[in-house]
């Protein structure tokens, strides 16, 4: 009997035992525990963001301890350096770098390095630098496409990194006009309602256009060229005509998110479209409108 008391507890400790593993195991899977031979074992914060590369900065970036930037600094990663990069929160990536593993703020990283022309390698995106003297040339610009992949809205700043130009937002989706062929430390020159402003040149999907080709002016107010579109200026106000491209303001025809407007679908001029309501034509400004 004694030893079948044994036997049933040493059973009894066994079955535990494999329990627990199984447990800790399962535990250590669901907190994203992972395996790296030149990094070792740990547990990742978020899901895997990819390879990402330091583009905002001169020269180099610190990889901390903690994501806080009072904290310890581990290594210096240099500009273009690219690192492995698990999310953490909206201001830090947990990255691994060079065998060592820290946090990098989210303000000096890129996912799209080759769209950067100072970025060594380049292969992916090329154009022929404008003068300065050309910056403002509305001949160069264009439209694309914002895409700000979860990082927020796009600001005008007064300079590359300057103060931000609250009235004009941008968001995911939204149709900016662009020059195609400046660059400053990593920004772009933009224009909307009569006024040029510097933007994050990585906020912007320079592949993804929309680039209709004008109408003779002649032809602006031939109504056979227009059709039904739908207003859509997530959350900057209202869409006003106006007398001419960052003209004076017709508040007597105004229109809001959702509502229909007949608009010219092959004329622009400096980011205006051309529409038409009770019997009158005005400009509006094109990012407005859901094409």
């Amino acid at each position: 009997m004694k030893y079948s008391l044994l036997r049933s507890l040493s059973m009894m400790t066994l079955i535990c035992l494999l329990l627990t593993m199984g447990f800790s195991t399962a535990e250590e899977e669901s907190r994203g525990m992972v395996w790296d031979a030149r990094y070792g074992e740990g547990e990742v914060t978020g899901d895997y963001m990819g390879t990402w590369t330091i583009a905002f900065c001169d020269e180099w970036v610190s990889l901390r301890r903690q994501p806080d930037s009072n904290s310890e600094r581990i290594i210096k990663v240099p500009k273009w350096a690219s690192v492995e990069a698990y999310y953490y929160d909206s201001n830090w990536f947990e990255c691994f770098y060079n065998g060592q593993r820290g946090y990098i703020s989210r303000e000096y990283l890129t996912d799209r390095p080759g769209k950067f022309p100072d970025y060594p390698g380049n292969l992916e995106y090329s154009y022929t630098e404008s003068r300065n003297s050309d910056m403002y040339d509305l001949d160069n610009f264009g439209y694309r496409t914002v895409t700000t992949k979860g990082r927020g809205k796009l600001v005008f700043q007064s300079a590359p990194g300057g103060s931000f130009m609250r009235d004009y937002k941008f968001y995911d989706g939204d149709s900016i006009y662009v020059n195609l062929y400046w660059r400053k430390n990593g920004y772009a020159i933009a224009y909307s309602n009569g006024s040029y402003g510097y933007v994050d040149a990585s906020y912007i999907d320079w592949n993804d256009s929309y680039d209709p080709a004008p109408s003779p002016v002649s032809e602006k107010n031939d109504l056979s060229k227009f059709d039904w579109r739908i207003v859509n200026s997530n959350g900057r106000g209202s869409l006003i005509f106006q007398s001419s491209p960052g003209g004076t303001f017709l508040s007597n025809h105004k229109f809001h998110d959702g509502d229909y407007i007949y608009v010219n679908t092959e004329y622009r001029k400096n980011g205006y479209a051309y529409a038409y309501e009770d019997g009158e034509f005005g400009y509006v400004d094109a990012s407005y409108i859901d094409w």
